[in-house]
């Protein structure tokens, strides 16, 4: 028996496999932007392979003090997100001053917007210090010795926190700190006067393929474990894993009297699984391209259905269409170029009286669709003759509704490092003449100071 047909041999496996990724997941695809008077910008989390707790460093090596890895200035408020690329936690950063700088300072900050799930994972300093701080309001005071700040935790998923400073001194200076990097940010100029608003939210999916659904003929094919479940050819040509899964289906039979209000018949878990593709002409068993080995498969019951719309086919049969959006536990890494199948099925009680259809689609790519049979061990070709009559009078073909997505979009080049910071005066700024002097040839006749907080070189000049 060929083993790519095998499937009932193989999910044992599998299914370890799968429970195995399940238990890794990070968080989600998500984007971040930062909002502070004119500044509207995407902004992206220092991120490292340790926890918060452990990036912040309090009380290492400074005693009631921080000290990360990007360091610390002296009279400067740094503000950050934060991920560790272990579990993909996300939390947010803050910290002012530097030790031993021969001054202290004060920091009162509000926060508004804060998930339920936030929560204070670092302090600097413990409330016995006199310090307060939890996912509300902030009140911190520091003598020469040290800093003050701390990071706010359980930040995955979406969200809007805004941050609104009462009152500081011995800080005269705020930035926003932009990763990837959590040893080399840029930094972003803030002005504190204004709030300062942070969003997180769920990256745009980006469609890889798309075979939309025929919402006037289409028909629904069951597609359910006990047997037979559908499959569909695609190609990839997009290299990044897809991450998303789209699809659109039905109840076979079943007709309430308000299907976007009553409980649908359930489905517990969607079986998807992805093999690679016997080409036509290659299998001297079946003319016909079909699935070949299994390379992928997952058991997901956390996915959302949504009603659609209700057709009447010409024979009096109605289709209540809803559709299906769910995310596979474990990216699939495909090669670009190559053609793969996708099955879709549904995991249901034996006896459920009104098995689950996968939803055909208007789309024609390559070949028709199949279905596995578990008793004979064989793909077999959906033609247009297996299905009704209204069907057969409009296609030639067979072909099954889904897209594939990528919730990570590509990402963006390295942000270059912002060393030094001066914005010009759109208010009352006036332009000072600036040009060659004759004598030296290579003098120029105004200049202004700065400071080098860090050793690395200058490459980039930006002026107004």
């Amino acid at each position: 028996m060929n083993k790519i047909l095998n499937i009932a041999k193989i999910n044992v496996l599998v299914l370890v496999c799968v429970g195995i990724l399940v238990l890794t997941g990070h968080a989600l695809a998500m984007d971040y932007a930062i909002t502070n008077g004119a500044i509207v910008q995407g902004v992206i989390p220092l991120t490292k392979a340790e926890s918060a707790t452990d990036f912040y460093k309090y009380g290492n090596p400074f005693s009631a003090s921080g000290d990360p890895e990007f360091g610390t200035v002296s009279g400067v408020g740094f503000i950050w997100l934060y991920e560790n690329s272990l579990t993909g936690d996300v939390s947010l950063g803050m910290i002012f001053d530097k030790p031993l700088d021969g001054s202290g300072g004060t920091a009162e900050l509000s926060f508004s917007g804060v998930p339920s799930s936030g929560f204070v994972e670092v302090a600097d300093d413990p409330p016995a210090v006199g310090d307060t701080f939890d996912v509300t309001h902030g009140k911190w005071g520091w003598e020469e010795c040290c800093t003050d700040g701390g990071m706010i935790g359980g930040l995955n998923g979406t969200w809007e926190i805004t941050l609104s400073l009462d009152d500081a001194t011995g800080v005269d200076e705020w930035y926003f700190l932009n990763g990837p990097s959590s040893a080399s940010p840029s930094w972003v100029r803030l002005d504190m006067s204004e709030r300062l608003v942070i969003t997180a939210k769920k990256s745009k999916p980006i469609v890889k393929w798309s075979q939309l659904p025929d919402m006037a003929y289409g028909v629904n094919i069951k597609s359910v474990e006990q047997e037979p479940f559908v499959a569909d050819d695609w190609r990839c040509v997009d290299p990044r894993a897809v991450t998303d899964v789209h699809f659109w289906g039905s109840y076979i039979g079943w007709d309430p009297g308000n299907p976007s209000s009553e409980p649908t018949p359930g489905v517990s878990a969607f079986v998807i699984r992805i093999f690679s593709d016997i080409p036509a002409g290659a299998d001297p068993e079946r003319r016909y391209s079909h699935p070949g080995e299994l390379l992928y498969e997952a058991h997901i019951g956390d996915f959302v259905e949504d009603y659609v719309k209700t057709i009447v086919h010409s024979d009096g049969t109605k289709e209540h269409k809803f559709s299906y959006s769910l995310d596979l536990p474990e990216p699939f890494r495909q090669e670009e170029g190559t053609i793969y199948w996708i099955s879709i099925s549904a995991k249901m009680p034996q006896e459920s009286k009104f098995p689950w259809g996968w939803e055909t689609s208007n789309v024609h790519w390559n070949d028709n669709a199949c279905r596995y049979w578990y008793n004979n061990q064989y793909w077999q070709e959906i033609k247009p003759s297996l299905l009704p009559d209204w069907y057969r009078e409009i296609y030639k073909t067979v072909d099954m509704a889904f897209e594939l997505s990528v919730s990570q979009p590509q990402p963006p080049p390295p942000p270059t490092a912002v060393k030094w910071q001066q914005r010009p005066d759109m208010k009352h700024g006036i332009n000072i003449v600036s040009v060659p002097n004759p004598d030296p040839p290579d003098l120029v006749s105004v200049a202004d100071d700065w400071l080098c907080f860090t050793g690395s070189p200058v490459t980039d000049l930006h002026f107004w």
